[in-house]
């Protein structure tokens, strides 16, 4: 826990390094600075774009087990020769562990509509199972309360399953949260959002998804001995932004919600019919 406290430390440190070389390209390329100065500032901020990523994705984990060692000296080698192997340890299986071990799964917020109230749930567990023709698998879990999550129950009801993947932003991530908790049934989480969602081929849409998919339920599925339902949905539709994006991942889920910075743009949308 120490050293994922410092990991986002570090991140949190580069980001801010990052703005500031982004605004200080700005300045200069407005006052007509040279170049070959700007060009310096470019690459000082394409390089800790770089470094962020690595230490997002767990790359750079041995770096900062060795931060304490005044000895230690990083080499493209250093992972292998350098440092001991960690010793592997068995955990008890918890939601806690696996999720853990298969962090970085994007979350999405998913939506679907009963009588004119459009629900948005935010769920990680979808995946494709087939792409021939495509077929996709979506968990849904009860509610902290212990019922049904309005998701399943309007996808039993014919509903259009619309999925949309965010960005990594702040306003993403309320949302996110937003979208994880529990309301009442004919209360719409679109409500308490922080932005208005639009609306895409009669349905709402986030402004800020960045790709969406509609989908039709196949089938709903009981899993034994679990409480959550298993969905197999077949793609009809998805559009994609054609907005800015920044080359922003989507949120992920791990110990904590992991963001990079970014703007909220306005977008465009390119409709791709899903083969049928």
């Amino acid at each position: 826990m120490e050293d994922e406290q410092t990991r986002l430390n570090i991140v949190q440190f580069l980001r801010a390094c990052v703005s500031y070389a982004e605004d200080s390209i700005e300045r200069k390329r407005a006052r007509g600075d040279p170049e070959e100065v700007i060009r310096t500032w470019s690459t000082y901020a394409a390089f800790t774009k770089h470094s962020i990523i690595e230490l997002e994705t767990g790359s750079l984990d041995h770096w900062i087990k060795a931060m304490h060692d005044p000895n230690f000296r990083p080499s493209p080698s250093s992972k292998d020769s350098n440092i001991e192997h960690d010793r592997i340890v068995e955990e008890e299986v918890s939601p806690a562990s696996v999720s853990q071990a298969l962090r970085g799964t994007p979350v999405y917020l998913v939506g679907t509509t009963h009588n004119g109230v459009a629900n948005v749930s935010a769920i990680s567990s979808i995946m494709p199972v087939s792409l021939t023709p495509p077929l996709l698998a979506m968990s849904i879990g009860c509610r902290e309360d212990g019922l049904r999550r309005d998701t399943i129950r309007n996808a039993e009801r014919g509903s259009t399953v619309r999925i949309m993947r965010l960005p990594s932003t702040l306003v993403a991530c309320e949302d996110i949260q937003t979208a994880a908790k529990s309301f009442e049934p004919e209360h719409s989480e679109w409500e308490e959002m922080t932005v208005e969602p639009t609306d895409l081929s009669g349905e709402s849409v986030h402004p800020h998804a960045t790709d969406i998919i509609d989908c039709v339920v196949k089938e709903i599925l009981t899993l034994p001995e679990r409480t959550a339902q298993l969905a197999l949905l077949e793609p009809t539709h998805i559009w994609r932004s054609s907005g800015r994006s920044d080359g922003l991942g989507p949120l992920v889920e791990g110990d904590n919600i992991r963001l990079r910075p970014s703007h909220a743009y306005e977008v465009d949308w390119r409709k791709e019919d899903g083969e049928r």
